[in-house]
């Protein structure tokens, strides 16, 4: 019989070491994290200094990692488990503070996976894949929208939640807190243990998640094969990210139904639309003005120099003296619905603490006082 070997206070520093570099984060990044000088994590990750209990739970939180991976037997470790950061770039770079927040977003994807099985509500997710695909880009991913709308019976009527959509396809969509200054606008990430999970920067306005969503949507369609994350990046440019932009429009606002949509206005087929038409698309579609503007654009509903014009107005003031209010002012957050009523759900049942219900709501301890009783006065059983 082999009896597992201990791992020392080297390997825990040369593991805290590696974990770090694997996310791009500087030894200062930690110690702010960590509340303690620079020095002493130079100190930590030499083996000089031991690290409490405390401080490894808040280190294994910011570098993505269970704590279980840092102090796994010496015969045990293997350096590129739970390593979630084979990132596919598409039109920018990382900066540290995007890496770590991938890095953590695929770690409550886990956590997510975890709640399903729990529960055991893991959704069956369609394999759905269009492979073989002719002509430009653009074409593809138009095609392949309408061929994805054809197969979810959606015709040409608007989609409204995106999100909840894609969750019944077994897609789980998380709006994730990205830096102020993240250029990120949504991200892919698939695994066996996860499935196919979806980042929306969270900072975005609603509309422009609902689009980023459509075009992640793509990439886990057409581009994503094995464990990977693909990362997208505002205003990003190759063929793949036209192609996907081209399915989000199409998916979001079909042709036939924009044509069908503004002949109720009492537009005349293929003819030029002025802005209050802009803005009764947008609200009927549930896309933001800009992209509006650009799928009338395409469509050749509108020339450039009109296109323009419209881009210069403010959205919000045209809807108001429509008598809308902006159709953009929707909830932000870093869960989703159905995560979050699992969540609830599970610690109702016993299998999660009240700590970690706070830790997975991203909400103080403190603020789930008096839960229980509001539950059962929503009727929501234990």
């Amino acid at each position: 019989m082999t009896t597992a070997t201990a791992p020392t206070r080297q390997s825990i520093a040369t593991r805290a070491r590696l974990a770090r570099e694997q996310v791009g984060l500087r030894q200062g990044d930690v110690a702010a994290r960590l509340g303690i000088p620079r020095p002493s994590v130079t100190e930590l990750e030499a083996g000089r200094r031991d690290i409490s209990s405390v401080e490894l739970a808040v280190l294994a939180d910011l570098l993505g990692k269970p704590i279980e991976w840092f102090v796994a037997a010496e015969d045990q470790f293997d350096p590129d488990a739970w390593n979630p950061v084979n990132f596919h770039l598409r039109g920018g770079d990382l900066t540290n503070n995007d890496r770590r927040a991938l890095v953590t977003f695929a770690s409550r994807c886990a956590e997510y996976a975890s709640l399903e099985a729990l529960l055991d509500v893991r959704p069956e997710i369609p394999r759905v894949r269009y492979g073989g695909l002719a002509g430009r880009h653009i074409d593809q991913g138009r095609a392949v929208a309408l061929a994805e709308r054809q197969r979810l019976q959606l015709g040409a009527r608007p989609i409204g939640d995106v999100v909840a959509l894609l969750e019944l396809q077994g897609v789980k969509v998380l709006d994730w807190p990205m830096a102020e200054e993240s250029a990120i606008d949504g991200a892919l990430f698939a695994s066996e243990e996860t499935g196919p999970c979806i980042l929306l920067n969270g900072n975005a306005v609603w509309t422009r998640r609902q689009f980023s969503a459509a075009h992640e949507y793509a990439h886990l369609l057409l581009d994503v094969d094995g464990d990977r994350a693909e990362v997208c990046f505002r205003n990003g440019q190759g063929l793949a990210e036209k192609r996907a932009n081209a399915f989000a429009a199409e998916f979001l606002s079909p042709t036939d139904g924009v044509l069908e949509f503004l002949a109720t206005l009492g537009v005349p087929a293929r003819r030029p639309v002025s802005v209050a038409d802009v803005i009764e698309l947008q609200r009927y579609f549930q896309v933001s003005y800009d992209a509006t503007l650009w799928r009338l654009l395409n469509l050749g509903l509108i020339a450039e120099p009109q296109r323009q014009e419209f881009a210069a107005f403010k959205p919000s003031a045209l809807a108001r003296r429509l008598g809308y209010e902006p159709s953009d002012q929707q909830p932000k957050g870093p869960v989703s619905r159905r995560f979050r009523q699992l969540a609830i759900r599970a610690w109702q049942a016993g299998k999660i603490t009240r700590g970690k219900l706070a830790e997975l709501l991203d909400v103080p301890k403190r603020d789930l006082d008096g839960l229980p009783g509001a539950l059962a006065g929503l009727g929501v059983g234990g």
